[in-house]
């Protein structure tokens, strides 16, 4: 092959390059190139900037779905066990059980386990149990577009990787949402899935809250499949 040498083609490099030339239907064809330090260089650039516009795309896909007060949280200011398990928890089909009073940093330790698996490219949802029983009462809606949303939100509550219900147990459901509940808790434990929950009741007060018939059954699919982190006084 026939080269000619000519400068690389990096921004202010004045390195000297091999550059083959080429024939090609009679006229001779030169190609740009860049010496071994550019193109190590712009390689790195490259993944510099992959690397940021992922971490970027992620931010904006936790933050789609996250209140703001809950996007950032200094875990020292949290009950220990909560930081604890919300720090070290990993992905797995074992979901978690937060329980205790408000003010111990419940919901602040589950979004920040949804920010760390989203920042590791999961799939998270979440919502309160109030929000969960407005969806499944909404799918019935007359308004189309409130019915669209809900059977969205119920949808993405069986298919994301990972699900947060928060505050479980403020009120009594209706046996509408009770279904939906224990659909979904069957289905994400079926297809391995972990569901994060936070409760401030126990588990006898969880049970007054629902219908006699599906407290039992609901119960125990969250806490058969969850780590238990209590708040210890």
């Amino acid at each position: 092959m026939i080269t000619t040498q000519k400068p690389c083609a990096g921004d202010n490099c004045f390195e000297i390059v091999d550059v083959p030339l080429i024939e090609a239907l009679g006229r001779t064809l030169e190609f740009k190139l860049l010496c071994e330090s550019c193109e190590q260089k712009y390689k790195e650039e490259a993944e510099q900037k992959a690397s940021l516009d992922r971490r970027i795309r992620l931010k904006t896909a936790f933050d789609a779905i996250c209140p703001p007060l809950y996007r950032e949280t200094d875990l020292k200011r949290i009950y220990g066990a909560f930081s604890a398990i919300a720090e070290n928890w990993q992905y797995s089909p074992t979901g978690v059980l937060l329980e205790g009073y408000a003010g111990t940093g419940k919901t602040r330790a589950a979004w920040h386990i949804l920010k760390r698996m989203t920042e590791e490219g999961r799939s998270c949802y979440g919502l309160t149990a109030t929000q969960f029983a407005k969806a499944a009462a909404d799918q019935w809606h007359d308004n189309r577009e409130d019915k669209g949303i809900a059977i969205e939100a119920m949808d993405r509550c069986r298919r994301t990787s990972i699900l947060l219900i928060d505050d479980l147990g403020k009120q009594k459901m209706t046996e509408r949402a009770e279904v939906e509940l224990y659909d979904v808790l069957e289905h994400r434990t079926n297809n391995l899935k972990p569901t994060i929950v936070t409760t401030n009741a126990t588990g006898a007060q969880l049970s007054k809250m629902l219908s006699e018939d599906r407290s039992h059954p609901i119960i125990r699919r969250i806490r058969d499949f969850s780590t238990i982190v209590k708040f210890e006084k």
